[in-house]
């Protein structure tokens, strides 16, 4: 009964190390602003800092890094779509 309960909690973080990896990667590096957008609301779910486990300072780290990056647009059709990712990283600052 244990190794099942082992096994089960390193199968959950091992879907949380590539969920939170994969959603952080997505909302600094991706140059299309929608898909930034849904990252962080994506980001955005759980409900309370203890939800986020280890991942709270690195999806921090890179909502951060998402909004800094955010100034350097090299497509300017994109420029609408800023105001809304800054908007989705302020919702996530009020939990």
């Amino acid at each position: 009964m244990c190794i099942i309960l082992y096994t089960q909690l390193i199968n959950l973080f091992c879907f949380q190390n590539t969920v939170f990896n994969t959603l952080t990667k997505l909302v600094q590096d991706v140059r299309n602003f929608k898909v930034r957008i849904h990252a962080a609301l994506a980001l955005s779910v759980p409900s309370s800092r203890e939800q986020y486990g280890s991942f709270y300072i690195v999806t921090w780290i890179a909502l951060l890094n998402g909004l800094d990056n955010s100034e350097n647009m090299e497509d300017f059709s994109e420029y609408k779509h800023r105001d809304n990712l800054l908007d989705q990283v302020l919702l996530l600052s009020v939990f």
